[in-house]
């Protein structure tokens, strides 16, 4: 017994130069400009899960101690979580959005060539005696003879 609660102390004793050496393990490294966006949408995944852990937590102590202090803790805690879940919401919302426009304006791109394509195909049909023809039509036609002109 005496051996188990010299175990208990040591491994107290050893928490704060745990931690400390945790913190310190852990440096924060420069983001590039182009990883923020999946950093930020990682550690708010990271931030929901751990706060959903401590919600089903505080649900159980305010099960067995319903304090004041607890009930509003949990009530603390769901509005922070549910602030995440909007933040995380919103760069979705967002994503989805550019992707969206990003895809109308290729469509309407492709739809302007498809249409540029089909007026040369109609303009390529016509035939030197068709546009002869619409030149000619209803125009007075003046005949001038060889003979004359070599004089």
């Amino acid at each position: 017994m005496e051996e188990e609660a010299n175990d208990i102390i040591a491994q107290l004793k050893n928490i704060p130069k745990e931690a400390k050496q945790l913190a310190t393990k852990k440096d924060i490294e420069p983001l590039e400009k182009e990883k923020v966006e999946q950093f930020i949408i990682d550690q708010s995944a990271k931030l929901i899960h751990d706060s959903m852990e401590m919600i089903n937590n505080m649900k159980e102590v305010v099960f067995h101690v319903p304090d004041a202090d607890n009930v509003s803790s949990l009530a603390e805690l769901i509005k922070a979580s549910t602030g995440a879940i909007e933040t995380l919401n919103k760069l979705v919302t967002q994503d989805k959005k550019s992707k969206t426009q990003l895809q109308v304006k290729q469509l309407d791109i492709h739809s302007k060539q498809m249409l540029q394509d089909s007026e040369q195909v109609h303009r390529l049909k016509l035939s030197r005696e068709e546009i002869l023809k619409k030149l000619i039509d209803g125009k007075d036609v003046i005949n001038v003879d060889a003979e004359e002109s070599t004089e």
